[in-house]
């Protein structure tokens, strides 16, 4: 015994917990994302939980690490909050809906983004390290499909995760926002075109996120922008055989995919045929039409938009056509469009323009296509930088990964 005790206390002085940061940093991921939709988040305000653990981590980071800082997207991030103050007044003329209310709504979109400037303070300091953040981010993943794919399997029998379902070619699709499974497919995708890691493992992550989109998800705009996307990302390659040889062979894939229905209906779409499945295409484009008219019906709506509405005031479901079935989450820019203007469109482009400049400068090929994948659906998708629910959290992240990355390998001057 008295060998015994020494040997246990050593192993317990050799332990190391995880640490404090990234356990904060995970927190905030998975309450985010509704505890991965394990927890009803109409029912429980998770989303404003994160909020709290937000304003934790700052108050824990800048005591701990006060130095001043650079930091090269900081303007970027800080316009969400000049959009959220202009979408909230301007609510108040065309809703009749109090200012506070419109701000309150949008609370999680840009707390969640300021979340950029501790992630971004830690990497720089060198307290974490990007591969760290990078194995959260999958492993996270990695349980979200795992958990979407089981409530797939058992369907609407039994209650799982507490998300919508549907139907389509068949069996049951569920809604679920497909940010953490692509960021997770791109990162893998990209390691697997460098020969980075353990290429069994990156297969498997990957195909497993494709395939989630595919059979669980199906929704048919993010099959073809992830398509899309991974196209690019094998032309984004140096070896120039490697790339026509993957480019052809991925071009072959995809011709064959074309003959399955799921393939017939998204050729359909995007050459503006009829699809074979009943869907909501009619609706959307009819909330289409209504978005863009009451954009261009002023220069300043055009400009500066219409306002975010906040649909519990009385009255903004019926002006901004929701009782008619017009969802602005359905409609992409168009529905982003009509909420802050054109100026919306400008901060977009401004901002994915400066991340994939230093990404793709620096060969980051999962983040670059991450990001382009967010802005080939905009049509009908929201671009990353931007989710009026709770899913906007990987985009700050990603930020602060292309910031540190891109600053300790750039050229030297």
């Amino acid at each position: 015994m008295d060998r015994i005790e020494p040997y246990y206390m050593s192993m317990l002085r050799n332990m190391r917990l995880p640490d404090y940061y990234m356990v904060l940093i995970g927190a905030i991921v998975f309450l985010q994302f509704n505890c991965l939709y394990l927890v009803d988040g109409d029912a429980v305000p998770v989303s404003d939980a994160s909020l709290g653990l937000v304003a934790m981590l700052f108050a824990s980071v800048y005591m701990r690490y006060p130095g001043k800082t650079s930091y090269r997207y900081q303007w970027g991030i800080l316009f969400s909050i000049v959009l959220a103050l202009i979408a909230s007044y301007t609510a108040v003329y065309n809703y009749h809906q109090p200012f506070a209310m419109g701000f309150r709504a949008l609370r999680n979109w840009y707390g969640i983004m300021l979340l950029y400037f501790p992630v971004s303070k830690l990497l720089r300091v060198g307290r974490l390290h990007a591969d760290q953040l990078v194995r959260m981010m999958i492993a996270f993943a990695i349980v979200y499909v795992a958990l979407g794919t089981l409530q797939f399997m058992v369907g609407i029998g039994a209650t799982i995760l507490h998300v919508s379902t549907g139907e389509r070619y068949g069996s049951v699709r569920l809604w679920m926002d497909m940010t953490l499974p692509v960021l997770a497919y791109f990162i893998t995708l990209a390691r697997l075109l460098k020969s980075e890691g353990s290429k069994i493992v990156n297969i498997c992550i990957a195909v497993s996120m494709l395939a989630f989109s595919i059979f669980v998800i199906k929704t048919r705009m993010n099959i073809v922008t992830m398509v899309l996307a991974t196209l690019i990302a094998v032309l984004m390659q140096r070896n120039t055989l490697k790339k026509i040889t993957e480019a052809m062979g991925f071009l072959l894939i995809v011709g064959l995919s074309l003959s399955s229905q799921i393939g017939s209906d998204i050729l359909n779409m995007v050459m503006g045929r009829s699809s074979t499945q009943l869907d909501t295409a009619t609706i959307r484009q009819e909330g289409m039409e209504f978005y863009l008219a009451h954009v261009t019906d002023s220069m300043r709506h055009f400009l500066f938009g219409n306002g975010f509405p906040n649909i519990t005031v009385t009255g903004v479901s019926q002006i901004t056509g929701r009782t008619k079935g017009y969802n602005i989450n359905d409609n992409g820019m168009y529905g982003l469009l009509y909420v802050y203007g054109f100026i919306f469109v400008v901060w977009v482009a401004v901002i994915h323009y400066m991340l994939l400049r230093d990404a793709i400068s620096t060969y980051q090929v999962g983040f670059s296509c991450f990001l382009i994948n967010g802005l080939l659906g905009i049509s009908t998708l929201y671009p990353y930088c931007y989710s009026d629910f709770s899913t906007v959290v990987c985009f700050p992240i990603v930020c602060a990964l292309i910031e540190v990355i891109y600053l300790r390998t750039k050229p030297k001057s």
